[in-house]
């Protein structure tokens, strides 16, 4: 008779559940902290936010944002990364010494029968405590009158996922490492690891290559590092554009679902791994010797490169051979300093230094200098890449201020600029190089917001004096009064009506006073403005809009002037259509794109006539003697 071959042992479960109860334990509390406690806290406390004018809808929605607000914490990626970390070190750290290796494998039990038990165990320390505060909060949200009880359940289904995907990912790396200190760094680095090696490369780039500046924006292959992709892919979603906020939802069940079917292939992994691990790993680094030469060099790589850039921040030179040299020697040294530091920590000795290894360190800093002349001649057209235009959808320059659009002349303005810089770039480099005190720099960012969603950006400093130099170019669009415009009124300055303002007032008394424009008046200011930006009265402060320093301070008058303006359409400002604000979403809130009114400050001079003339002729002061600059203005305080 045949004996039957079990997958699955109750003592060693057992065993399990009785020896890791704290673990288990904690995510149990934590699980009904979040979900039943504090739905029935809420639930005590609702009358303290409730207005007395509160409509049913309102009532209605904050009661949604109650619930989405702790399932968001429930299934919080970061909480479920921790909990299925800890299981999995927990089941398997028998594995971490030679002694409990050798007596667990010791036992009348098959290695399959082992790791599915014990897998089977981390899982239910994760599982049932999910399960249960979704189950008790179900009847604790319905006995407090929430009916959005949906959220909870759609956020229970997420939490298993996420912890899932985390769990399995954690076995896999238990498996491959050999020391129990060794799983939580290797799933931590793997888990941001691509885009690391993204910021790293950016970095690399940012210090020897002209014009490239880091671009750290979303890209497919983010998925690559699972717990950052989830971190920015999972929220709820909260719409601010009404008059009160409203919940839109959980988002991030297709990157959910993914995961959890990616995990596995990770368990698979894991398994095969278990099945011929060697006990007598139990206590080195790595656990698989094939893994050892890539996580040698991986090692070596990036700690070369990250070393070599922070010390070619610290000379800080201005001529770009002499930061790439810095940057090469300083690569090779700690490259070869930490390839044989980390075969020190595999091997768990200092007798490292061997013919075979010396051979192997040669290939490495081949391999090392290759990529960096790569990156310093530019073998991949990183420093010569355009964007298409037809890829465009805005295009701006910052000198200063942001100034730029959607417009079809901002994106050939911007373009043309930007090629000045590369076809330039020796002579621009040479200038920088040997710059004196005489010569002035201006630096400026180039960058576009793609069709896509994406950004483009560099980043040049050019010579002001040199011949053929971009900065010509950066400042005829810069300093134009359609640039000024756009950037005091919205890109869609025209059509504008003032609906209030202001001017400052100080006399000698010090006496700070605030003149109110009425409506007309405010209208009145305003075409004065425009009649000086036409008549080139305030070509002066447009130049010195940029930098703010004594010449300007002898220039520009103290008392500025303030306008608030309302549109019929959504005025678009230029500031935060650079950085992005205008977009519908910002760390998962919506708060609209646009608004109808804005208000801003208007800076003139003694050229700016019209501005002056109007502000006597509506009484806002006496003469041109009322108002002082900004010079005049401190000596005053002063005294």
């Amino acid at each position: 008779m045949k004996s039957k071959t079990s997958c699955f042992n109750k003592t060693i479960f057992k065993k399990n559940m009785s020896r890791f109860w704290a673990i288990w334990l904690i995510i149990l509390l934590w699980n009904l902290f979040v979900l039943p406690c504090n739905i029935f806290i809420n639930y005590l406390h609702r009358t303290e936010w409730i207005e007395v004018n509160a409509t049913e809808a309102e009532i209605a929605a904050q009661k949604v944002n109650e619930i989405a607000g702790l399932v968001g914490v429930y299934m919080n990626p970061t909480i479920l990364f921790i909990f299925s970390l800890a299981a999995a070190m927990a089941v398997f750290s028998y594995l971490y010494t030679f002694r409990a290796a050798n007596t667990i494998h010791a036992l009348p039990v098959t290695r399959k029968e082992l790791f599915i038990t014990n897998y089977l165990s981390g899982l239910t320390f994760l599982v049932v405590p999910i399960l249960v505060g979704f189950l008790i909060g179900i009847i604790v949200g319905a006995a407090c009158g929430y009916t959005c009880l949906d959220y909870i359940f759609k956020g229970m289904l997420y939490a298993l996922g996420m912890s899932f995907f985390f769990y399995n990912f954690a076995v896999f790396v238990a498996m491959v490492a050999g020391t129990l200190a060794a799983v939580p760094v290797f799933t931590f680095i793997l888990n941001y690891l691509y885009v690391g090696c993204k910021l790293l490369v950016g970095l690399v780039q940012q210090s020897i290559s002209y014009g490239v500046s880091i671009q750290f924006h979303e890209g497919i292959l983010d998925v690559l590092s699972p717990l950052y992709y989830i971190q920015n892919k999972v929220d709820v979603r909260y719409d601010y554009t009404g008059k009160y906020p409203v919940c839109e939802g959980i988002f991030g069940g297709n990157v959910v679902i993914g995961y959890a079917i990616a995990a596995i292939p990770f368990i698979i992994a894991a398994y095969m791994i278990y099945k011929k691990r060697d006990v007598e790993t139990a206590g080195n680094l790595i656990s698989v010797s094939w893994i050892a030469p890539v996580f040698r060099w991986g090692c070596a790589f990036c700690s070369a490169l990250l070393l070599g850039v922070f010390a070619c921040q610290l000379i800080s030179s201005k001529s770009a051979t002499a930061e790439f040299v810095v940057l090469l020697i300083s690569a090779l040294i700690f490259g070869s300093v930490i390839f044989f530091c980390v075969q020190m920590m595999l091997e768990k000795g200092f007798r490292v230094f061997k013919k075979k290894r010396f051979a192997e360190l040669g290939a490495f800093l081949i391999v090392l200098c290759a990529s960096l002349f790569a990156v310093e001649n530019d073998w991949f057209g990183i420093e010569k890449k355009m964007p298409d235009t037809e890829n465009i959808a805005r295009a701006y320059i910052y000198c200063g201020y942001p100034i730029g659009g959607d417009a079809q002349e901002d994106i050939s303005a911007v373009l043309e600029i930007h090629k000045q810089c590369i076809e330039n770039k020796e002579l621009y480099e040479n200038a920088i190089a040997n710059v004196s005190q005489e010569d002035k720099l201006t630096s400026f960012t180039v960058k576009y917001i793609l069709k896509d969603g994406n950004a483009f950006e560099r980043s040049y400093t050019v010579p002001e004096n040199a011949e053929e130099s971009a900065y010509q170019y950066v400042k005829s669009y810069t300093l134009s009064p359609e640039g000024y415009l756009k950037n005091q009124f919205g890109i869609q300055h025209e059509g504008l009506t003032m609906e209030a303002g202001g001017i400052d007032l100080y006399n000698t008394k010090d006496d700070y006073q605030y003149h109110d424009f009425t409506r007309e008046e405010a209208q009145q200011v305003y075409e004065a403005v425009i009649a000086d930006l036409e008549a080139g009265n305030m070509d002066e402060v447009i130049e010195h809009y940029q930098w703010y320093d004594e010449e300007y301070e002898s220039m520009v008058y103290y008392n500025s002037i303030g306008l608030e303006y309302a549109s019929e359409e959504k005025i678009r400002n230029v500031v935060d259509e650079y950085y992005g604000e205008d977009e519908e979403f910002v760390y998962g809130v919506r708060y609209g794109n646009g608004s109808y009114s804005g208000s801003t400050n208007v800076e003139f001079t003694a050229n700016c006539k019209n501005i002056i003339q109007t502000l006597i002729d509506i009484g806002a002061i006496n003469s041109e003697e009322d108002l002082l600059t900004i010079e005049e203005q401190r000596k005053l305080e002063e005294e």
